[in-house]
């Protein structure tokens, strides 16, 4: 296993508990640090819950000190609220901050957030331009490959120019064309 660094940040191996809804809370998380991860990505989080201080949202930013380095999956699709909820946790013991462009749930998808986000590389583009302007993090994105042809210069490169080029994690996994039916 070799170590891996995202930015300023150097892990101590290459092994990452990819975020999943539902599995990766606190316990898991830990245990998995204990096991050997060298990074635990939480359960993405929505920056409007934490925006309205949702009780349910804090509890999925809980952080224990076992877990070592954390990455806090943020998802939304409003550059200077995304901004605002990156300065506003920029405090808390997260190594990474990852801005969600990946996630095929129809109802993050359908208000424009997660893989929406593949559609709209200048929004994407502003969204990343306006966290890293107003955060300590080093600034990740997770994007999933669709079925249909996408031309990923032209979603990477308004990423790349606001300073998401320090790393990027790319998923393949498809985004199944029953989630955009009469959504789009």
């Amino acid at each position: 296993m070799n170590s891996i660094s995202i930015g300023s940040v150097t892990l101590k191996n290459n092994l990452i508990l990819g975020p999943m809804a539902g599995v990766s809370d606190l316990p898991f998380r830990v245990l998995c640090a204990r096991e050997g991860a060298g990074m635990c990505c939480m359960e993405m989080v929505s920056a409007k819950a934490i925006y309205y201080n949702n009780k349910n949202t804090e509890k999925l930013m809980a952080i224990s000190p076992e877990e070592g380095d954390v990455s806090l999956q943020l998802f939304g699709n409003e550059p200077d609220l995304m901004a605002e909820i990156a300065k506003k946790i920029e405090e808390r013991p997260f190594s990474v901050l990852d801005i969600n462009m990946g996630c095929p749930v129809p109802k993050v998808v359908k208000n424009g957030e997660g893989s929406a986000l593949m559609k709209d590389p200048v929004l994407a583009g502003k969204i990343v331009e306006a966290t890293v302007q107003h955060q300590c993090f080093q600034i990740i994105g997770k994007h999933h490959l669709r079925r249909e042809e996408i031309e990923l210069r032209t979603v990477m490169q308004p990423l790349k120019t606001h300073g998401i080029h320090r790393f990027l994690a790319l998923h393949k996994v498809f985004y199944l064309r029953q989630c955009q039916n009469s959504r789009e």
